[in-house]
């Protein structure tokens, strides 16, 4: 079983783990990924924010040997999950995203309602609860 698990709104905050039904064996597929699928290609598929991943992976020994492939796409990723899905025989759909939006700048905004841009770069912001994770 391969399942998302959450301890906070921070990317680095998810992480894909899969388990053994029968022994309960578990491991740590991705740090900070989410949405994590098998595809009988041998790859985990999974989302970081909007990007899409896909990691070579060995079902026998729960293990992954090599790095993660970015095959270029953007897949809406948010609150409930990413939403792409893989059929059986490998065609993928998914409804696009953008890895750029949500980027947030930090301002100033002075008492009278004037907006001044701080030199801080962009940062990746989500807004959860009241909660920002980066």
């Amino acid at each position: 079983m391969i399942f998302t698990v959450w301890t906070g709104p921070a990317d680095d905050e998810k992480h894909i783990d899969v388990q053994r039904l029968d022994s309960g064996q578990r491991t740590t597929l991705v740090q900070g990924g989410e949405s994590g699928r098998y595809v009988t290609t041998g790859h985990v598929v999974y989302t970081r924010g909007d990007e899409l991943f896909a990691l070579p992976f060995d079902p026998r020994t729960l293990t992954s040997s090599a790095q993660p492939l970015r095959p270029g796409d953007s897949v809406w990723g948010g609150g409930e999950g990413a939403q792409y899905a893989v059929s059986e025989n490998g065609v993928f759909v998914a409804v696009g995203g953008s890895p750029r939006r949500f980027e947030r700048r930090l301002v100033w905004v002075s008492r009278d309602g004037r907006v001044e841009a701080l030199a801080a770069p962009p940062r990746y912001l989500v807004e959860n609860g009241g909660r920002y994770g980066k």
